[in-house]
């Protein structure tokens, strides 16, 4: 049975924020169908942060890494998105 490693959890985030950046044009794009176009600047601000986070330090624990990923979202992405993110 294979199982997932705090370290490869870290690295599987950085590749999703990493992701989430790439598509911040397709996202404001997007959102201006059904909202102000401006969730991808959003989304790639929130998760620029969190791999800023997840690239400055080693992880004792998954929980500890969640937590920080988590915590940082709802603190850098404006409205509700944030905590919607972050939980």
């Amino acid at each position: 049975m294979n199982v997932l490693t705090v370290e490869e959890l870290r690295e599987m985030m950085i590749c999703v924020c990493d992701r989430v950046a790439a598509e911040e044009r397709r996202l404001c794009e997007l959102d201006s169908f059904v909202g102000d176009g401006d969730h991808g600047v959003t989304a790639a601000r929130g998760f620029r942060a969190v791999k800023k986070v997840l690239e400055s330090k080693r992880y004792q624990s998954m929980e500890e890494l969640l937590d920080e990923a988590a915590e940082t979202l709802s603190e850098t992405m404006g409205g509700a998105i944030g905590p919607i993110f972050g939980s």
